[in-house]
């Protein structure tokens, strides 16, 4: 169960430290430190913090306080309020060596709603088997939260010091208006002023079966996204004196459109190169697939392989599916 935790907690720790900074990592270490990753996670998931719920400000306060027991100066840390819901900042302070401005880590707090009539699990109690956590926020994104908080007590735990300083924000509605990262970005640009920052969210590792990592994906770019509502409507009447048109199958005719058309292929150098290094790691006809795509873009049957698997479809260019749907009174 903690197979996931070890890995990821491990690799965040390689990749923040320097040759010249290094800190302890035997097993030992990272069992205990994923055991308590496992602890955070768990109470993250218990806390509903989707949209309207206002629960984002006391999420951000459980972790000040973890970051406070950690040795974290109360100054290092601040919550940023906006409305009901919050962002949470925290500052790994260096020594200042490397003579360069703060790396920024960003990732958020809150969720997608979730009704736990439709779940097979509870989606506000973290749950497990022998390969997954399941639980509303564990993919998106409360993981990741976890795994940042539990490498930054780590490293302030085992005292280590930067050679700059290190920065995290979490912020509190990505998934709705996304407000809050612009707040920081505007009125507290102080507190998150980096020379770059890397967004936590998105990506992740891919393990072996023996739960030794073969690959971590980074994003380069991530598309927008555009919002469009269509409404139907006929004078009605009762059902049994029929009209010839109905609102229903007008909608019904128009989405069938849209699930019939196909939108064009579209890959740049990005796209290419993951397929390129993806493809080697995949011993299956998807990695065949991937491998023919970038050595011929317009390969019908290799796209067609690689749409096959929802994960790939943004990938390849536009795409577009009804999300909500609703209607009538009578």
């Amino acid at each position: 169960m903690n197979t996931l935790c070890r890995s990821a907690i491990f690799f965040c720790a390689t990749i923040a430290l320097t040759p010249q900074h290094t800190v302890a990592s035997d097993d030992d270490a990272v069992a205990q430190y994923s055991e308590r990753a496992v602890e955070l996670l768990r109470d993250a998931i218990s806390r509903e913090t989707a949209h309207g719920q206002g629960l984002v400000p006391a999420y951000a306060a459980s972790l000040q306080q973890v970051f406070l027991e950690a040795g974290f100066p109360p100054e290092a840390l601040t919550i940023v309020p906006y409305g009901e819901t919050a962002s949470l900042v925290v500052r790994y302070e260096g020594d200042g060596s490397s003579g360069r401005e703060p790396i920024l880590f960003s990732s958020h707090m809150d969720v997608v709603p979730a009704d736990p009539e439709s779940w097979l699990r509870h989606p506000f109690e973290l749950q497990a088997d022998d390969t997954f956590f399941y639980g509303r926020g564990v993919l998106d994104n409360k993981f990741d939260v976890t795994i940042l908080t539990t490498l930054f007590v780590w490293l302030k735990e085992s005292g280590f010091v930067p050679n700059r300083d290190l920065v995290i924000a979490f912020t509190g509605d990505e998934e709705s208006f996304q407000e809050t990262v612009q707040q920081l970005a505007r009125d507290y640009r102080d507190l998150v002023d980096a020379e770059y920052a890397l967004v936590v969210d998105g990506g992740g590792g891919v393990l072996s079966d023996a739960g030794e990592a073969i690959q971590f994906q980074v994003g380069f770019a991530e598309k927008t996204y555009a919002t469009f509502s269509m409404t139907a409507k006929n004078p009605g009447g009762h059902s049994s004196m029929p009209r010839a048109d109905n609102a229903i199958y007008d909608l019904a005719r128009a989405i069938q459109r849209l699930e019939a058309y196909t939108f064009p292929v579209e890959t740049n150098e990005i796209t290419l190169t993951y397929f390129a290094r993806t493809a080697p790691l995949l011993n299956n006809e998807v990695g065949e697939a991937m491998a023919r795509v970038v050595a011929d873009p317009t390969d019908a049957e290799s796209i067609a392989t690689l749409r096959a698997q929802p994960q790939y479809v943004g990938t390849l260019g536009t795409t577009c599916i009804p999300t909500m749907l609703s209607g009538g009174h009578a």
